[in-house]
């Protein structure tokens, strides 16, 4: 099991529409990173392209943020129309 610099929720992450992926600041000065497609496979850690820093990314797996969680968030699902 891999040891995390940190857990960081996705909404803190700042979202790139051109490369359909998540940043967040690194303390080495580079930037975590995780794509929208990671996210779709289930996967919770960014890492850090230029040095060993991991974080893990806390973020609702059941529904995930449309449009680069941006203005979005779970859609309201209507149930069956009782008829009598």
């Amino acid at each position: 099991m891999s040891a995390f610099h940190d857990e960081v929720e996705l909404e803190d992450f700042e979202y790139d529409e051109d490369t359909c992926a998540y940043y967040f600041p690194c303390p080495c000065g580079d930037r975590f990173v995780i794509t929208e497609e990671d996210l779709e496979n289930g996967e919770e850690v960014a890492t850090c392209p230029s040095c060993s820093l991991i974080i893990k990314v806390i973020y609702d797996k059941v529904t995930p943020p449309p449009g680069g969680g941006r203005g979005g968030g779970p859609q309201k699902v209507e149930g069956p129309r009782g008829e009598e």
